[in-house]
């Protein structure tokens, strides 16, 4: 069903999430000022996201994703034509950003990530860099975290409506972790 695609694959997408969140906060990349505040901002919008999903038929699930397929793909042409700006070494003191913006964005992208069982951070990196003013290694690593903690939410509401097939959940990590170590 499409719930339980959704909600499966957003079981992945937690994952991997975490392991990379892992990772950035090793590096010291993860912005906590902007990430903890967009991830509680994602919470109630992942949390409702994974109820209305139960609305989807086949049908509106396929044109849903697919009209998503296409706002991505037009956000990553609007960011591959984007001219390249240098990046000032990243200054955590003096950052600024527009908050209430941001905090509402994520909200919106953590609805996004859980009623379509997708990772946020296709569209949320490209906003913080475009829209905020991120660089582009702090909006990697902070939109990984705010997705980890989006998805924990997500999933968890998934799981209570019984949403996640947790063998095939399991096997995509294990798939995808091999491909990538072998890359």
């Amino acid at each position: 069903s499409p719930q339980n695609a959704i909600g499966t694959s957003l079981a992945v997408v937690f994952l991997n999430a975490l392991s990379g969140t892992v990772a950035y906060i090793r590096q010291k990349k993860v912005y906590y000022d902007a990430g903890v505040r967009f991830s509680l901002a994602t919470i109630p919008g992942a949390v409702a996201g994974s109820y209305l999903a139960g609305y989807f038929t086949s049908k509106t699930f396929t044109i849903a994703f697919g009209l998503m397929l296409v706002a991505v793909a037009s956000l990553m042409f609007y960011r591959s034509s984007a001219q390249k700006r240098a990046e000032p070494p990243f200054d955590r003191q003096h950052f600024t950003y527009n908050r209430p913006l941001g905090v509402v964005l994520s909200f919106f992208i953590g609805f996004l990530s859980s009623i379509l069982g997708i990772g946020g951070g296709v569209i949320h990196v490209p906003l913080l860099v475009y829209v905020l003013g991120f660089p582009t290694h702090v909006a990697t690593a902070t939109s990984h975290f705010v997705l980890a903690v989006s998805t924990l939410f997500g999933v968890g509401s998934h799981w209570a409506l019984g949403n996640i097939l947790p063998g095939p959940a399991l096997a995509i990590d294990i798939i995808a972790d091999t491909a990538a170590a072998i890359d």
